[in-house]
């Protein structure tokens, strides 16, 4: 078994640990540690660098969206039709490609170029997929 780095912060998911054991180590934390500061930018389970992030969802996703708050530096921009822009910088790429692509035809990535380009490239890939089903 490989003993993760003890230096690392680690999101656990409680409802997967199946055994614990209790050792002698004790956790000392550090000076002026902030669990608010570390995990303000934290969209899912990834801590990674901040990135920022613009994001239009449909009229049909919005109320999802308005109704939690995904990060603390986030803000709504509301359009006339009916659907938003949540702008936020949040660590975990992959998560929030994850998520866009769930999301379907209601989200789009409007900021950073990069990442529209990463979600064209995945819905391209899934599609060919699916190129030879008729």
């Amino acid at each position: 078994m490989t003993i993760p780095d003890k230096n690392v912060i680690r999101i656990l998911a409680v409802a997967r640990i199946a055994k614990l054991v209790v050792q002698d180590d004790v956790f000392e934390e550090p000076d002026g540690f902030d669990p608010d500061t570390v995990l303000g930018h934290t969209f899912n389970l990834t801590l990674d660098d901040p990135i920022s992030v613009s994001i239009r969802f449909s009229p049909t996703a919005a109320r999802r969206i308005r109704n939690r708050q995904w990060s603390a530096t986030q803000s709504l921009e509301e359009h006339s039709d009916g659907s938003v822009t949540l702008a936020m910088e949040t660590s975990g790429r992959d998560d929030v490609v994850a998520w866009i692509l769930s999301s379907g035809p209601d989200a789009e990535i409007l900021e950073p170029e990069e990442l529209r380009q990463l979600i064209r490239r995945r819905l391209e890939e899934t599609a060919a997929v699916y190129s030879g089903i008729s």
